[in-house]
């Protein structure tokens, strides 16, 4: 069998696959908060979307140590966006599901941008075996946060977020503040096996983007756990593991098996300099220690917007 008659045969088993309903959404039943029952409900959709779109994931050369004798040809950098290497690209490719982004309820939105729009931004691995990673994809308009493994593919659909703040304008670093906070979220954490080869189930999640002067991205969650996030071509990604828990809470005649996400917090995003001194810092307050995406910035929403709707000022 050839690698096209490969690749036709995988597309077609592809678009012959269905999820099995309410699969994931009776693993993620309880939640609670505005916020959090939107990421809950995501991670839902990824779980159901993984299970019947299956991709492969390309590493990048120089994660991966892959020796390809291709020249590494780099694509345009357009718009503070940064540039790729071919493989680069293929990993965004991947991330995207070879296709344009979805909207927050999984249809395709090619008004939001076709994939040549859009680059890998940075990219962490997850744990030292399987290839697992998470990664954030860019484009002018907004991002796309992707989760996955070398040959699962990404376990979230690609929903996009757009940027918010001054970056909604067309200027990625016209933000006031040392460090730019863009997503703090829930992701699935699928691998090799149909679960992250790490053990987790999910990952928690913060991203965004640093002017010049930031060397190091330290990030520090409740539990008593600080990870140095990963940081390149301006923009950071840093993950902590989560699962579902028993829901303790849950009472009626569906309380039997409840589950409910643990309670993941983010207590703060600190930036330092070349010299290791801190250069700012970022501490969020209320619900939005918990989850924070540029949808909690539409009109129209209740109770009050998220201070990150907005650009924050030297030191928060």
């Amino acid at each position: 069998m050839t690698a096209d008659m490969l690749k036709e045969a995988l597309e077609a088993i592809a678009d012959r696959a269905e999820p099995v309903d309410g699969m994931a959404e009776r693993a993620l039943r309880r939640a609670t908060g505005r916020r959090r029952t939107r990421a809950i409900a995501g991670a839902s959709l990824a779980l159901a979307a993984a299970i019947a779109v299956p991709a492969t994931v390309v590493q990048a050369q120089g994660e991966s140590g892959s020796s390809s004798k291709k020249p590494q040809v780099l694509a345009p950098a357009t718009g503070g966006l940064p540039s790729n290497t071919a493989a680069e690209l293929q990993a965004a490719k991947a991330c995207m599901r070879d296709g344009p982004p979805t909207g927050n309820m999984g249809e395709d939105r090619p008004d939001l941008g076709k994939l040549p729009d859009f680059r890998l931004a940075v990219r962490q691995r997850v744990g030292g075996q399987g290839g697992q990673f998470v990664a954030e994809v860019a484009s002018e308009k907004g991002f796309v946060l992707c989760s996955g493994s070398s040959k699962e593919g990404n376990a979230e659909p690609p929903t996009f977020h757009p940027w918010v703040g001054s970056a909604a304008k067309g200027g990625l670093w016209d933000f006031t503040a040392p460090v730019r906070v863009d997503a703090i979220t829930i992701v699935s954490a699928i691998g090799e096996n149909g679960a992250g080869s790490s053990g987790d189930q999910l990952h928690a999640l913060v991203t965004g983007r640093v002017k010049s002067d930031v060397a190091r991205v330290v990030v520090t969650w409740n539990f008593g756990r600080t990870t140095q996030a990963t940081l390149r071509n301006g923009f950071f990604i840093s993950r902590v593991a989560s699962k579902m828990i028993p829901d303790k809470t849950a009472t009626g005649p569906m309380s039997k098996g409840a589950m409910t996400q643990q309670d993941d917090r983010l207590l703060s995003v600190s930036g330092y300099g070349a010299d290791g001194q801190l250069v700012y810092i970022f501490r969020p307050q209320g619900e939005d220690t918990g989850r924070f995406v540029p949808e909690d910035c539409a009109d129209g929403i209740t109770g009050p917007k998220p201070a990150l709707c907005q650009d924050l000022g030297s030191r928060y």
